[in-house]
């Protein structure tokens, strides 16, 4: 029998056990433990952990213009289009191509990477320690992620949608027989009935849409088998969904206590630097003059992009134990996916 402390001679790197009969949070525990290992292991793969949060959905945003009665403010609307147009089109094709790009280099990423950590959870390592092997794997299933993104949401749009107009059907028969006071109480009312069951919506499809990423990467299934597959594993596992779900939330909490320990000494180190050569009791006309304004505009640039280095590369880690978590997560839950040792404890 094993701890959650020791490991396992044949693969030394990640493979830490609960023991025989103890509580789910060891088993979680255990294998968020053997995430991180592995993450912190394969740093091949830390790039494109990067990646991973840019799937997941398509994000349109749109800005609308405030009415000005003066009546000047189209025209002059109309000559800044005139004289900027070409430029206006230019910057919304580039936005647009980025995403796509970012959304295809996310699902690359997506499926190589759901294939290379079931891969290392069962064998100890990736077939090749190299940056392209997760290319080379993910670019054959990003078609079907990107259909299947398409096609999630698409449905959660109607989905939406349908709620809304609901609301909208009943407010208003609501809004016809009773006062405005009654009203706008019903509405409060029916706002907190409403969310709790939106909110456990939200995370089932989340769920949902994981593990049917990990079923049609590593099974090769369709994306409505797929689906189907993975709402019956989530269905049939409430008790499992719960637990890690509860293993998210703690990691969640861990991550950003560890992100701001992380960078307090950064954010001392500038502290320090500003006082070295400034000093607290530097006068208005120091404070103004331009090569305190260069001076320190230097060190803040500095300190900014050392602190988004490591956001990034703390993203990578965190992105990466999430990912193995989620391949872990339905390869015990599924009897077909194999694993070389069962930690399944009730």
């Amino acid at each position: 029998m094993m701890s959650v402390f020791a490991k396992n001679d044949t693969t030394p790197r990640a493979q830490y056990y609960a023991q025989d009969g103890a509580s789910w949070f060891d088993v979680y525990f255990a294998q968020a433990k053997n995430a991180f290992v592995r993450a912190w292991r394969w740093k091949t793969l830390w790039l494109w952990g990067i990646l991973l949060p840019a799937t997941g959905g398509m994000h349109f945003n749109s800005m609308g213009w405030g009415d000005d009665s003066s009546g000047d403010y189209p025209t002059d609307m109309g000559v800044f289009l005139s004289q900027y147009l070409v430029w206006i089109i230019l910057a919304i094709v580039f936005v647009l191509v980025m995403g796509v790009i970012f959304w295809m280099l996310g699902n690359i990423a997506r499926w190589g990477l759901t294939q290379t950590l079931s891969e290392i959870q069962d064998t100890g390592a990736p077939k090749e320690n190299r940056l392209l092997l997760v290319w080379h794997r993910g670019k054959r299933g990003v078609g079907k992620l990107m259909l299947f993104d398409i096609i999630v949401f698409v449905a959660l749009i109607l989905f939406f949608a349908g709620i809304g107009l609901l609301i909208a059907v009943i407010g208003g028969l609501l809004y016809a027989v009773v006062s405005s006071t009654v009203f706008i109480v019903l509405a409060v009312l029916g706002l907190f009935v409403l969310m709790p069951p939106l909110i456990v919506v939200g995370i089932v499809v989340r769920y949902v849409i994981n593990v049917a990423v990990v079923l049609m990467a590593l099974r090769g299934d369709a994306i409505s088998v797929a689906l189907k597959r993975a709402w019956h594993l989530v269905r049939d596992n409430k008790k499992e969904v719960i637990k890690l779900l509860l293993t998210r939330m703690l990691m969640g909490m861990v991550f950003g206590l560890a992100f701001v320990v992380g960078i307090m000494p950064i954010l001392l180190l500038a502290f320090v630097v500003f006082v070295g050569l400034f000093g607290i009791g530097s006068g208005l006309d120091t404070l103004l003059s331009t090569g305190f304004f260069l001076t320190a505009v230097g060190f803040g640039i500095f300190f900014v992009v050392v602190i988004f280095i490591l956001s990034l590369l703390f993203n990578a880690i965190t992105s990466l134990m999430v990912q193995d978590l989620w391949v872990w997560w339905t390869k015990r839950l599924d009897p077909t996916l194999h694993m070389q040792q069962d930690t399944r404890h009730q």
